[in-house]
């Protein structure tokens, strides 16, 4: 290996180390909280969270395993699932990032429609996920 791929490596351990830790706290947060379980904002951070921890369990280690190695030992199949998984995981945290920013523009310039933004930011992230498997398809 030469010394920036090691130093790639050494990056994505640390931003695994990070992401894991920080996510885990987040969901972990969310769910012994009672009082914001029913909250809007609750439900897109944990989404977020949930897509982010996917992205550092998934994402990151392939791509550590894939510096490493730098070949595939584990078959056609494996191959096209992690391909996928990586895809799917990189846009459904974006995907859930746009719905966030989303729901806060539109909590800005409707304010008083409260009743309607739980449903329209339920279906947002039924959307984000759905666009995600969508895009992620071969």
């Amino acid at each position: 290996h030469t010394d920036s791929t090691v130093a790639v490596i050494i990056v994505y351990c640390v931003l695994f180390v990070i992401a894991a830790g920080g996510n885990l706290s987040v969901v972990i947060t969310l769910f012994r909280s009672r009082r914001h379980r029913r909250s809007r904002v609750s439900l897109m951070i944990c989404h977020l969270a949930v897509a982010d921890l996917m992205v550092a369990f998934i994402m990151i280690p392939l791509e550590v395993g894939w510096r490493i190695t730098v070949q595939w030992h584990a078959g056609n199949i494996a191959c096209k699932v992690f391909l996928f998984m990586r895809a799917f995981c990189l846009y459904l945290s974006s995907n859930v990032l746009v719905c966030v920013s989303l729901d806060r523009c539109f909590a800005v310039i409707y304010p008083l429609r409260v009743s309607a933004a739980r449903k329209r930011g339920k279906i947002m992230l039924g959307g984000a996920w759905f666009i995600a498997f969508v895009n992620a398809m071969p």
